[in-house]
């Protein structure tokens, strides 16, 4: 079978300093998965591409280290 999942991530804005002073801006992230798996006899190959980030986003958790833009993983496995 086969799967379609998107997923997304918000966070409203964050305060970086002890008097609530300096903050973050907030973010939206989108991921997206597809995920497709076969029984064929004593195997299941299984294969996922996942895209995280889906639209490129710059975005900080902490401040002064911002997080990756778009990422593509491929996993290819067989279960027995």
């Amino acid at each position: 079978g086969a799967k379609l999942e998107l997923q997304s991530q918000s966070v409203s804005h964050r305060y970086t300093d002890a008097a609530n002073t300096q903050k973050l801006d907030p973010y939206t992230i989108y991921n997206i998965i597809f995920s497709a798996h076969r029984i064929m006899g004593p195997v299941e190959p299984k294969l996922s591409l996942q895209i995280n980030n889906l639209q490129d986003r710059q975005y900080q958790i902490i401040q002064d280290y911002p997080l990756p833009g778009r990422e593509v993983r491929v996993n290819l496995g067989v279960a027995f």
